[in-house]
């Protein structure tokens, strides 16, 4: 809970940093007491879950031609993945940047966080003052370009109160991409198709993320972190001029897939 979208270390890596990493992982552990208890509190309306009996293959098809049909909807998600895959894998190098550029400790590598986190809390509030004449794809698009300039400034910033203020617009730029997807999502697909289509958001943030990283650790070795960072930064604007038409000019036309076929 604490750690929002993987970067919300304010608490447990700055003042508690000082205390060692048990309290951090403690601390960590406990803040999902919250969620657990609003999970248990909901109420859900008895029609909310469905019963499908058809193979694991059809609903995989149905879900794939359900995305075809809408491509405003499809649209996003290849956002999600592209970005997971060679954007936010950032995070990875955080380490790098504080001990290395900034000849620091587990404290500096905190304090990246931190920003990051600070960030993305601010994002949360953000998002959280949108009304329905919102043009969401439009911020998702601005964001994307956003987080992208973000890692051009960090890549080569040898001055840390720079960096963390970098970092501050990176973490909410990344959450107000990846929130918002969430949100296109949960509105706009079909309610029979909105489970099989979480599960290609799911794939393309939670799957290509570690893929992402992994990528990053076996690059940054030769290349340097730096360059990597700058390359990232580069492939986010590349992503946001990739799809600027489909979001900018996209009229929501939802169809319905005819069960796959």
């Amino acid at each position: 809970m604490l750690n929002l979208n993987g970067s919300l270390c304010l608490i447990h890596y700055s003042p508690f940093a000082i205390y060692g990493a048990d309290y951090c992982f403690l601390s960590n552990a406990v803040s999902f007491i919250a969620v657990i208890a609003a999970i248990a509190a909901m109420k859900f309306p008895k029609d909310a879950f469905t019963v499908h009996t058809a193979k694991l293959k059809g609903n995989f098809k149905e879900a794939s031609n359900y995305l075809k049909a809408n491509k405003p909807i499809a649209t996003v998600i290849w956002i999600a993945a592209l970005s997971s895959f060679f954007v936010m894998s950032y995070i990875t190098l955080l380490p790098v940047y504080a001990k290395v550029i900034f000849r620091g400790d587990a404290a500096i590598y905190g304090w990246l966080n931190s920003a990051i986190g600070v960030g993305a809390f601010a994002g949360t509030f953000y998002i959280a003052s949108f009304n329905k004449a919102t043009n969401v794809r439009k911020i998702i698009l601005l964001n994307t370009f956003l987080l992208g300039l973000s890692l051009l400034l960090f890549a080569y910033c040898a001055n840390l109160y720079l960096s963390l203020i970098f970092s501050v617009i990176g973490g909410f730029s990344s959450v107000c991409q990846m929130s918002l997807i969430i949100m296109i999502i949960q509105t706009e697909t079909d309610k029979q198709f909105r489970g099989r289509v979480f599960s290609f958001i799911a794939m393309a943030m939670f799957g290509m993320l570690p893929l992402g990283s992994l990528l990053v650790g076996y690059l940054s070795p030769y290349i340097g972190a730096p360059l990597t960072l700058l390359a990232q930064g580069i492939i986010s604007i590349n992503i946001g001029l990739v799809f600027y038409k489909n979001l900018i000019h996209t009229s929501i036309n939802l169809k319905q897939s005819n069960n796959g076929k």
